[in-house]
C-alpha cells in the first residue's frame, strides 16, 4: 500500500517516513476499541525526524589552507621577500572565503574553517599593513638606533636586515 500523504509504500499501518495512516487504515482511537487508557501510562506517539545530512565544504577548506600559507609568506616577507604576492595571496584568501560563506549558506554546511580563514585573513591584513607601511621605517630605527647605544643585539639585528 502506499501512503497518501508522501506516495511511501509500506506495509505496515503507519508510514516509515512521514508517520501518517496509511491509505486503507484508519487509526484505532480507545473509544472505538472500547479500550480505556490507563492512568499511570504516558500519551507516546511516534513521530520520525529527518536527521541532516552532513557535507563537505570545499571551498571553506580551500580558504582555510591558503590563509595558512598566505601567513605564513606574510612573516617570511617581513625579513625579505616579495611584498606583492603577500597582496596577491591576500586577495585570492578573500574571494575563498567569500565563496565558502555563500557555500555554507545555500547547502546549510560546516562554516567552521571559513571562520577560521576569515580570522587569519583578519591577521593577515594587519601583518600585510605592518609590512607595506612600517617595514623601511622600523629598518631605519633599528639601523640608527643600534649604533647609538652599541648594543649587540640591535647589531645583530641590522646586520640581518
Amino acid at each position: 500500500m502506499y501512503c497518501s500523504n508522501c506516495g511511501t509504500q509500506s506495509n505496515g499501518k503507519f508510514c516509515p517516513e512521514c508517520g501518517q495512516a496509511m491509505a486503507g487504515n484508519t487509526p484505532a482511537t480507545p473509544a472505538a476499541t472500547g479500550a480505556q487508557p490507563q492512568p499511570g501510562m504516558p500519551n507516546v506517539v511516534y513521530i520520525p525526524v529527518q536527521t541532516q545530512k552532513r557535507g563537505f565544504n570545499g571551498w571553506g577548506v580551500a580558504a582555510f589552507v591558503v590563509s595558512i600559507l598566505s601567513y605564513f609568506y606574510s612573516a617570511i616577507s617581513l625579513v625579505g621577500g616579495n611584498n606583492w604576492v603577500c597582496a596577491a595571496l591576500l586577495a585570492v584568501q578573500i574571494v575563498l572565503v567569500v565563496f565558502g560563506f555563500i557555500a555554507a549558506k545555500k547547502k546549510y554546511l560546516g562554516r567552521g574553517l571559513t571562520i577560521a580563514a576569515l580570522v587569519i585573513c583578519c591577521i593577515n591584513v594587519y601583518l600585510l599593513f605592518f609590512i607595506f607601511v612600517f617595514k623601511d621605517a622600523l629598518f631605519d630605527i633599528i639601523d640608527e638606533y643600534s649604533s647609538i647605544l652599541n648594543n649587540p643585539l640591535l647589531d645583530a639585528v641590522g646586520k640581518l636586515i
